[in-house]
């Protein structure tokens, strides 16, 4: 018997299955199921509220409804949307909560599907996320001018200014 596992948010589960149209035929109700259990995880152990990353806490924080506050704002709108991203990073996000962190108004049509925003960003089904290199844009240019250093930073800068001397 072959056996598929499914890693979810609250858990992981498997099944089992002999054949293709088999598992096809378990996996229809699994959407309803998922979120069935995922009500009743919820209501036992309810989600953790989400914090900042490390080293961004003077950036953005979440509220204890889980929606996203930018304590600074950067000026260009694709540094702006880039790190509403950042902060969901790796879940894609809808373009009503871009907008709402960000007060940019049509904010797929504005800036994420914009061309020259393209390497940046990606849609995933009816979501947004970074590439590659918006996380780098965000991490390299955007993070730079916004979040105080962390003492890692500061210890990683030595190291790379060591590193050069040589």
């Amino acid at each position: 018997m072959k056996e598929a596992r499914i890693h979810t948010r609250f858990g992981e589960f498997s099944i089992s299955f002999q054949t293709t149209d088999e598992l096809k035929e378990v996996l229809k109700d699994l959407a309803e199921q998922a979120k069935t259990i995922q009500e009743v995880a919820d209501k036992i152990a309810p989600p953790s509220p989400r914090t900042a990353k490390p080293g961004y806490e003077t950036v953005y924080r979440f509220s204890p409804n889980g929606s996203l506050e930018l304590l600074i704002m950067p000026e260009k709108r694709n540094e702006a949307a880039a790190l509403v991203l950042y902060a969901y990073h790796p879940e894609p996000v809808s373009s009503a909560d871009i907008e709402l962190a960000t007060g940019i108004k049509d904010v797929a049509s504005r800036v994420l599907s914009l061309a020259q925003n393209k390497e940046h960003f990606q849609k995933i089904d009816d979501k947004y996320g970074l590439t590659f290199a918006g996380i780098r844009m965000v991490i390299e240019r955007i993070s730079s001018t916004l979040r105080q250093p962390t003492e890692q930073d500061q210890q990683e800068s030595k190291y790379t200014k060591s590193e050069q001397a040589k």
